[in-house]
């Protein structure tokens, strides 16, 4: 036991390296994109600052993992982190969030109409840049834009689902976060040539999306029972109406509360927290089950120890 901590210390104190040495590629590589533009440079750049890079460093790394070739993935990286970006400027317009990385989000700086163009200018930038690259990449991002963008949809129009309602909490995560992680994992593999590659590593970023949204909802959650603030309470009305049997009436009933300490209350009544912790657990569970097709490297110790970090990261600092 004390042999796998200490191993566990040596991979996370390297994958903290590598993560930053990665990470500053990334960045150049979206500042190079950045600087390409004929105009609104500084305006798009402001749109992708202080990013985490989670999603482009991960392409960096299943490529890395795979003996991919470096600078078609540092490309892929860039793709994936303005596809990110566009979302997120998407994402602030639908739920009105006034923050965004500690900063006023780019509809309260100009104005909703501007926000929404300029998200669309970046998810086509990349789009024009990846596909004097790859025609299959432009594929992989053009699927990660479109289910990702269903799942906000799903998020904000959950009974126009037609299957169960209990359903749609786990394919709106799916959907809005598991699909971009899916993204970036697969032009990892792609930047390989091997495509035999990519059908596992879209598995492994769809799963650690799933496991990562999981993990945002708690931090979510807790948030909400400590102090409310201005958290969206449509994730965890949503996780309501998975874990408990509601009828459809009952559930309409539900998404109608804006009250955050009713919500509140009926999550304490369920043990909501409790349930997206057993969850999590499974998908996590299913993460490890995936990652033998990655041969023995480094990188595949960093892979098997991301899941973890990253869920717990994020309910520990958000």
């Amino acid at each position: 036991m004390v042999r796998n901590m200490e191993l566990n210390k040596k991979i996370f104190s390297d994958l903290k390296i590598y993560y930053e040495d990665r990470k500053k590629i990334v960045d150049e590589k979206i500042k190079e994109w950045i600087a390409d533009m004929p105009f609104l440079k500084e305006l798009i750049y402001d749109a992708l600052r202080n990013g985490k890079r989670f999603r482009g460093v991960l392409t960096l790394m299943i490529s890395d993992a795979l003996d991919g070739d470096f600078d078609k993935a540092s490309e892929f990286a860039a793709c994936i982190e303005f596809t990110h970006a566009a979302t997120l400027i998407h994402d602030d317009v639908l739920d009105q969030h006034i923050f965004r990385r500690g900063k006023y989000s780019l509809w309260k700086v100009f104005d909703i109409h501007k926000a929404i163009i300029t998200g669309d200018f970046i998810f086509t930038y990349a789009g024009v840049r990846i596909s004097k690259i790859s025609e299959k990449a432009l594929g992989i991002m053009s699927r990660s834009i479109y289910r990702t963008t269903l799942g906000i949809l799903l998020e904000s129009l959950p009974f126009n689902y037609p299957g169960p309602k209990r359903e749609v909490y786990t394919e709106v995560i799916k959907l809005k976060t598991g699909e971009l992680f899916a993204g970036a994992t697969e032009l990892g593999a792609l930047a390989t040539g091997n495509d035999a590659y990519r059908g596992n590593a879209y598995r492994f970023g769809l799963l650690l999306g799933e496991a990562y949204q999981i993990a945002d909802d708690i931090f979510d959650l807790r948030t909400l029972t400590n102090d409310g603030g201005t958290i969206d309470l449509k994730p965890a009305k949503l996780a309501i109406m998975h874990f408990s049997d509601l009828s459809d009436e009952e559930a309409k009933e539900l998404w109608k509360i804006n009250d955050a300490e009713k919500i509140v209350t009926i999550a304490k009544e369920i043990d909501l927290e409790s349930n997206l912790f057993s969850l999590l657990n499974e998908k996590l569970i299913e993460i490890e089950r995936d990652l033998n097709f990655f041969p023995e490297s480094k990188f595949k110790a960093y892979i098997s120890f991301v899941p973890r970090f990253m869920v717990e990261a994020m309910m520990r600092y958000g």
